[in-house]
């Protein structure tokens, strides 16, 4: 995924990385189950490998600084940051939500803003999906509630 010269060729080594990790996981020792980012892997390859990975990690207590990274990303001058780490919200809300309940008021911050991106559609269009995907696992009244504001900008 990483060393490959053609698009397509890294293309399907995440899409078979996304489909053998699952079984693997367990089996990787802590030290190798450690994910980065190159310059010849597109963000959005990466994403799903991490959305998988995370699906196990999280849970597990085994990545306890993916919500940080994330928020970091979204925050990013680069809008490919920016949109991947919504696009990881959106698929991860389920894994995160015990995790992220510390951290709401930022992420509901974060998805406003990222609603009034004024530079990338993409990124307007991905924090609807994670506000819509958000929404639909919060419980609590008060904090549904608290989204009224968005409305104007969606």
């Amino acid at each position: 995924m990483h060393t490959a010269k053609t698009p397509d060729v890294r293309q399907l080594a995440a899409v078979l990385l996304r489909k053998k990790i699952t079984s693997h996981w367990a089996k990787l020792s802590h030290n190798s189950n450690n994910l980065s980012s190159s310059p010849s892997s597109t963000p959005l390859q990466l994403s799903t490998v991490v959305s998988i990975v995370a699906k196990y990690a999280v849970p597990s207590g085994e990545w306890p600084d993916l919500l940080r990274f994330l928020l970091r990303c979204s925050q990013s001058e680069q809008e490919d940051h920016r949109e991947v780490a919504l696009i990881l919200f959106s698929s991860l809300t389920e894994t995160i939500e015990n995790a992220s309940r510390p951290y709401f008021a930022d992420l509901q911050a974060l998805l406003l803003k990222c609603l009034q991106d004024e530079t990338s559609n993409r990124v307007r269009v991905a924090a609807l999906k994670a506000m819509e995907t958000f929404l639909e696992f919060t419980h609590d009244g008060d904090e549904v509630i608290k989204f009224r504001e968005f409305v104007p900008s969606i």
